[in-house]
């Protein structure tokens, strides 16, 4: 939401050194207009400087009043937490921190870190600063908190919210019974059970209003959000910056479901209006507008394209072509292709809704879905607007994500249309997460060969994007083989400060903890930075990594060059 985004644009500015001193990275950052505009720099100036003496692992930064790193110590039995000022890094600890959050930087009368000590979903929640100070306020039966603002931290308090200051501590209930459900516009939407009524809340979490009577659904899309009660169908809109219209839209209305969105500028809200017969009905998000649909299923098994060129229009009378499903049995069911021309074709059986894509141009219509699902495999088919089908791959992974074919519960191959057809990438790959974009857009790195977290670590410039690939066939990518061995997890990152990325090999899965190298990919060079290494923060000053163990034991800086 707001207060998280606004957050990480806070830390974000502090590692470039737009913030306040605190937020300085000692040489770090030597030179204040490299800070503002950092050069891309070639490598590192390995091993570095340690910067702290101990036997520590997991790092994070956590950012407020001044910028200040959080440790683990080597010892995972040992739940203490050891913070420090990133200037002057003279380590506290706080025992027993089973759980915690850092703050971003938002709040800023404080640096400050929440947790629990239970270590379970709901417990005390606790906050101190960055010299290990604990404050007197505790919060019983609550979570860590979801969102950090200027005035404070929006905490679960009870059956309601709170934003509370730890630092004055001031608590200011927001309400006393509901939960976060969204947002829309400038506003956050607080549902409440017991009242049946959601709460419209501004940005700085004050109250607009409440609406409805008996809420018993709710959508949120756009800069809109829908609900139902007693009354029928509702939508929310801003009126201004401060203050909400609530208009229904049927009042006879029921069943209100969200609409998959296949790419077009408009999203769609169905729902039966009246109720009592089931008819079905459309409601275009931005146009406002109300379309009666003369179509077999019910609201949210629908997906709606407007005929090539238009982005948007009215289902009910403008060409359109219509999918839904029918006979839907849990999350699948018959999937129906009603075409502009109002002919009705059967694409296949037992089909996984969220998988159908479709490609439109001037010369013609042809889309992908997944059918015949069993569990979470299914096959893999190209339909065209005749309701001819061609079978292209089996035992595809379900989901919107990535085309996995031939999953065999663990690993299975990364697929690809290409000139040729459907092009194998990687092989043996897990079901998700096997790929990453650098933030520049200009290499992916994709693994093959997972096994035990470690992997083959390859680099391309190809985005391995499957819409790409799908609406422009090209010639297989080009994968150049960067490692063996890799440690496929959150440490492998691209390094924000040069064109490469780092990443662990040698791993030792005992001692979690192994050599963090780190690749040039417009050099071609690959370099050591440290063994033994266990976890590492990339900057746009370098790295920071852990060394928990042996004679180089601390926490060690290593700058770019």
């Amino acid at each position: 939401m707001h207060g998280l985004g606004h957050g990480k644009l806070a830390l974000a500015l502090c590692l470039l050194g737009l913030s306040q001193s605190g937020c300085d990275i000692v040489q770090g950052f030597r030179d204040a207009s490299a800070a503002v505009f950092p050069d891309e720099k070639t490598y590192f100036d390995a091993p570095g400087f340690r910067l702290v003496r101990g036997e520590y692992r997991d790092l994070e930064f956590a950012s407020g009043s001044s910028l200040y790193l959080l440790a683990r110590p080597a010892d995972r039995d040992d739940d203490s937490l050891y913070v420090m000022r990133y200037a002057d890094p003279r380590p506290c600890v706080l025992n027993h921190v089973k759980w915690h959050v850092p703050g971003v930087g938002v709040f800023l009368d404080a640096t400050t870190i929440a947790y629990t000590e239970e270590g379970t979903d709901e417990g005390t929640l606790r906050f101190a600063d960055g010299d290990c100070h604990t404050y007197p306020m505790s919060i019983p039966d609550s979570r860590l908190y979801r969102i950090e603002t200027a005035e404070g931290f929006v905490v679960k308090q009870g059956l309601g919210l709170a934003m509370v200051n730890p630092v004055t501590g001031a608590n200011r209930t927001i309400v006393s019974d509901g939960v976060l459900v969204g947002g829309f516009a400038y506003f956050y939407v607080i549902y409440s059970q017991a009242q049946g009524k959601i709460g419209a809340f501004r940005a700085d979490w004050k109250e607009v209003g409440w609406f409805g009577n008996g809420v018993d659904q709710r959508v949120g899309v756009g800069s809109s959000y829908f609900y139902h009660d007693a009354a029928g169908v509702h939508r929310l809109v801003a009126a201004s910056t401060e203050s909400v219209t609530d208009t229904v839209i049927a009042a006879k209305g029921c069943n209100l479901e969200l609409t998959q969105n296949l790419g077009v500028a408009e999203n769609w809200v169905t729902y039966y209006s009246p109720c009592e017969s089931k008819k079905l009905v459309a409601y275009g998000e931005s146009a406002g507008h109300a379309s009666e649909l003369d179509i077999p299923t019910a609201p949210g098994h629908l997906a709606f394209l407007p005929a090539y060129p238009n982005q948007s229009g009215d289902p009910a009378v403008d060409p359109f072509y219509i999918f839904y499903l029918t006979d839907v049995d849990g999350s699948v069911g018959q999937l129906v292709l009603r075409t502009p021309e109002r002919q009705t074709k059967v694409i296949g059986q037992r089909a996984a809704f969220e998988r159908l894509s479709v490609f439109s141009s001037a010369e013609e219509t042809h889309g992908y879905a997944l059918v015949d699902v069993e569990g979470d495999l299914g096959r893999f088919v190209r339909w065209d607007t005749d309701g001819s089908t061609l079978g292209i791959a089996q035992g595809v992974v379900r989901g919107n994500g990535d085309l996995v074919t031939d999953f065999d519960g663990s690993t299975g191959k990364f697929a690809l249309l290409s000139e040729s057809g459907l092009s194998t990438i990687s092989k043996r790959v897990p079901s998700s997460g096997f790929k990453m974009r650098d933030g520049k857009n200009r290499w992916t790195a994709i693994i093959d060969d997972f096994k035990d977290q470690k992997a083959t670590l390859s680099i391309t410039e190809s985005t391995l994007d499957f819409s790409e690939a799908a609406r422009t066939p090209a010639p297989d990518p080009e994968l150049k083989v960067i490692d063996h061995d890799v440690l496929w997890d959150y440490r492998a990152q691209f390094v924000p400060a040069l064109p490469g990325i780092a990443y662990l090999t040698h791993y030792d899965p005992e001692k979690d903890i192994g050599r963090l190298e780190y690749r040039n990919l417009e050099l071609q060079f690959t370099a050591t930075i440290s063994d033994g290494v266990a976890t590492y923060l990339a900057t746009p000053g370098g790295l920071i990594y852990s060394v928990p163990l042996g004679d180089g034991a601390g926490i060690w800086v290593v700058r770019s060059r």
